[in-house]
Parts: C-alpha cells; sequence; structure tokens
C-alpha cells in the first residue's frame, strides 16, 4: 500500500461520517455499511502486517507510513461503537439475501458481521502497538537514516549545484573565510522556514551555551533574524556535529524527527531541511578541496625540506620532486603515508596523488593490509622518515 497512514484515517474518517449520521434506521443501509468495514478493516490489518514484516526484513520502501500520532491517539481511532450497536440491535437477521462473504464463507447473521468488524479493529489497534513498540522504539540508528535519506534521494536538487555556483561567483576568492560565510547564512535561511518548530523547546543550559555572536560576524550586515532564531539555533545544535570548519548533519536525528512529525511537517518544511543538506554538503566539499590544496602547496613550497633531499638522494624522486620511473606504486603509497604522517595532515594521499598526478593510493595501502606484502626497499623509506 502506497500510503498506509492515509488509509487508516480515511477509515477512521468512514467511522466518523457513520457515527454522525442520523439517518441509518433502515437494516439495508446498516449492512451495506457494515459489510464495508468488515472489508476495509480486514484489508486495513492484512496491509499493516506486510507493512511490519517489510520493515523487520529490511525492505524500507517506506518505513513508516503513518506516524507515532496514531498511537497516541489509540483510545479515540476507529470509533466503531454506532455500527455495532446498529448491528448488534439487527442480532440474528440473516445475510443470506446479500450473499456477503468473509474469507470466501458467508456472513451468516449481523451479530457476526459486527464481532468480524470489532476483531479487526482491536487487532489495528494491537498492531499500530506493536508497530511502535516492537519496530520503531527497537529500530537501530541505520533505520531512521535510511528514513531520511530516502526521501531525501526522492527529490531534484540538481538546481542547487546552480545555486551554489553562482553564489561562489558572487564572493569572489574562494577562501575558508567566504566558505564559513556562506555555511552560516546557508543555515539561517533554512531555519527561517521552521522547520524545527516541532522540535521540544531548549533547556536553559542550551540556551547559556549560545554563542550568537559567532554566528552574527558571519551573516550579512543588514540580514534581518527573527526575535526568536536564538531558541530555533539552539534546537538546530543538537542535530549537527562539526569537523573542524565542516558541519555534518545527523541523519538519524533528523529522520527521528521526521516521523515523530510526519503528521505536523509539511512538504515544505521537509524541503527547505533537504536543500540545507545539499547546499552544506556542496561548502564542506569546497572546503575539503581547499584544505588540500594549501596543504599541497605546502608540500611543494618545502622543496629544500630534508625528506625531499634524501628521496632525491635514494633515487625515489627527481628535482621537480616528481616519481621516477623506478619507483613502484606500492613505494609511491608508502613514501606518501610516512611524508603526511610528518606533516600531520588529515587527508595522506590526495595531496601527493596530485603532486605525482596518479591515483587510488588507498588502493595500494589496502592491498598492502590484505597480503602483508611491503613495497621493495621499505627499510630505506623508513629510514628517510625516521626523525
Amino acid at each position: 500500500m502506497k500510503n498506509l497512514r492515509d488509509f487508516i484515517l480515511k477509515l477512521d474518517s468512514a467511522f466518523k461520517m457513520y457515527n454522525g449520521r442520523c439517518d441509518m434506521e433502515n437494516e439495508d443501509n446498516i449492512f451495506v455499511c457494515g459489510y464495508f468495514f468488515v472489508l476495509n478493516t480486514a484489508h486495513c490489518v492484512e496491509a499493516i502486517e506486510q507493512h511490519i514484516a517489510a520493515i523487520k526484513n529490511g525492505v524500507n520502501k517506506e518505513p513508516l507510513g503513518f506516524d507515532l500520532q496514531l498511537k497516541k491517539c489509540n483510545k479515540r481511532l476507529l470509533n466503531c461503537s454506532r455500527i455495532l450497536s446498529d448491528l448488534k440491535m439487527f442480532g440474528d437477521t440473516s445475510m443470506d439475501r446479500y450473499g456477503y462473504k468473509y474469507n470466501e464463507k458467508p456472513i451468516a447473521d449481523a451479530k457476526e458481521m459486527g464481532l468480524l468488524i470489532e476483531a479487526n479493529v482491536n487487532k489495528i489497534k494491537n498492531l499500530l502497538e506493536l508497530l511502535y513498540n516492537k519496530v520503531v522504539l527497537q529500530a537501530d540508528d541505520h533505520f531512521f537514516e535510511k528514513y531520511y535519506l530516502m526521501f531525501k534521494n526522492k527529490l531534484n536538487t540538481n538546481n542547487l549545484k546552480s545555486e551554489f555556483e553562482e553564489c561562489k561567483m558572487n564572493c569572489g576568492d574562494i577562501t575558508m573565510d567566504t566558505l564559513k560565510e556562506q555555511q552560516a547564512y546557508v543555515v539561517a535561511d533554512a531555519l527561517n522556514k521552521g522547520f524545527l518548530r516541532y522540535e521540544k523547546s531548549p533547556t536553559k543550559r542550551e540556551m547559556s551555551q549560545m554563542k550568537m555572536d559567532s554566528l552574527m560576524d558571519l551573516l550579512p550586515y543588514d540580514y534581518k533574524l527573527p526575535d526568536d532564531f536564538d531558541k530555533s539555533y539552539a534546537k538546530f545544535k543538537r542535530f549537527v556535529s562539526w569537523d573542524g570548519d565542516m558541519m555534518k548533519l545527523n541523519y538519524v536525528r533528523f529522520g527521528k524527527y521526521m516521523i515523530c512529525n510526519k503528521h505536523k511537517l509539511d512538504d515544505a518544511d521537509l524541503k527547505a531541511f533537504v536543500k540545507m543538506d545539499v547546499l552544506l554538503e556542496m561548502i564542506n566539499e569546497e572546503m575539503r578541496n581547499l584544505i588540500i590544496k594549501n596543504e599541497t602547496e605546502t608540500i611543494c613550497e618545502n622543496k629544500e625540506d630534508k625528506y625531499w633531499k634524501r628521496l632525491i638522494e635514494a633515487g625515489f624522486v627527481d628535482y621537480n620532486h616528481q616519481l621516477l620511473p623506478g619507483t613502484s606504486r606500492k613505494q609511491a603509497m608508502y613514501i606518501a603515508e610516512l611524508f603526511a604522517e610528518k606533516l600531520g595532515l588529515k587527508n595522506k594521499w590526495k595531496q601527493f596523488e596530485q603532486i605525482w598526478n596518479i591515483s587510488n593510493l588507498a588502493q595500494e595501502k589496502w592491498s598492502l593490509q590484505q597480503n602483508g606484502v611491503m613495497p621493495m626497499r621499505y627499510k630505506e623509506i623508513e629510514a628517510i622518515f625516521a626523525d
């Protein structure tokens, strides 16, 4: 079923409509409605059972077609008291002339029809309880992360690439400072759309730890923030972590937020988060490239470095710091690894791959770990970086 939540709520609406009708005195009308509820409650039971089985088996086509609000309002959900009362009134009235069947067996009388509806409604409520207690509460983090990512992957975000490129052009020179400013603007713009309005309010501790000045310094001088922006930003900090200057969104946390508030969030809310996510990914990629570029330039500038001199003397590289024909890929990998450790580089491969115009040094490292065969002359390489 494409949207199980909508189906359950439509069934709930049908019960409410029946409960509110005052013209349900004709037995034919009552039996027609009763049969409708028998079939649709049975269909709902089957759909929820399939839904739960699919989640448990890792088939997360739609991990939660309905939200937790269904569980919260369980006592009010699918109120079938009126139809049960009406059918009970007709008790032993035979259904033979109607030809109603359930599971390919004839429904004998009005009493049996009422019992079938009551049993199915109770099954639905029990299954919703099971879904909440056994499936959602016991789900691992991957379940919630995948829930968000499935929604994200459905959206067409190609236009954001052009938008980001235009922003880069307007920034002029791309520096870490301009990227941090763009990062702050993307976050502020997204939070102003209010997609975290259903997140619980920040605590006094969280508010006391807020440093709005550092954010304000990065935003345009005339950028207008709402009065309660500090509260929105405090909520947002629950959803992010930092890797240096790079901001990383917590997909697990947002997946849980989506599930708990699915009945309240609209497409605009979710799209605002996805847009922020995609733009921050692009900013992070620019930051990584800038870090690599700066580190690569640092390596190349240190041409008189003692390690370069030793590599030249040992015949691994030439005076332009390029690999000599006799230097193998495994040796290049080992040189890059030890050199990067000496320079304290986070990415031990990228910079040297750019300098030497080669690729996949990490694959050479993986091969070494698998087979344990060290590159030829590895002792000489280790001696070069011994101090």
